[in-house]
């Protein structure tokens, strides 16, 4: 989800920015919504230890090669994993 949680961090930056810089909007309202224009968004997992990092990041290279290179494990996330079409519903 980082890839998409950043575009839409971003995209709300830059729309903070344009408010806060419009000269109408100054005029308005001085307390308009700011980052900065140093600002920078990034997502991580934050672990207890480096070496449990290293672990967890271990974990997930293996599952990632597993589903990829034996067959057997990619059928099981397949028969059993989340089916295309069965996420959240909006209602």
């Amino acid at each position: 989800m980082g890839a998409v949680n950043e575009k839409i961090v971003y995209r709300t930056w830059g729309l903070f920015e344009a408010r806060a810089l419009s000269t109408t909007n100054a005029k308005e309202d001085p307390q308009a919504i700011r980052y900065g224009p140093n600002f920078e968004y990034d997502e991580c997992t934050r672990t207890p230890s480096r070496f449990l990092g290293l672990l967890l990041s271990l974990a997930i290279m293996s599952g990632i090669a597993l589903i990829t290179f034996l067959p057997p494990v990619r059928w099981l996330a397949k028969r059993f994993g989340p089916q295309p079409g069965s996420g959240p519903e909006n209602k």
